[in-house]
């Protein structure tokens, strides 16, 4: 941002530690979901709706989330 450069808008949540809906409320569809602990494209899920951003939060951790 302080540079002029497009930022797309994120969250960091943890694992389980999240509201669905206050994610849907705050970030628009479609989204990108990314877990942490893995390779710089590893795991990345696009999310169109949020049955489909629920179904990626069951995945396992070793998964794509």
């Amino acid at each position: 941002h302080e540079r002029g450069l497009p930022v797309a808008e994120f969250l960091v949540v943890a694992r389980g530690a999240y509201d669905l809906d206050d994610i849907c409320e705050r970030l628009p569809f479609p989204m990108f979901v990314k877990p942490a602990n893995l390779g710089s494209s590893v795991g990345i899920s696009k999310v169109k709706t949020r049955e489909d951003l629920a179904k990626v939060e069951k995945k396992p951790a070793e998964e794509a989330v």
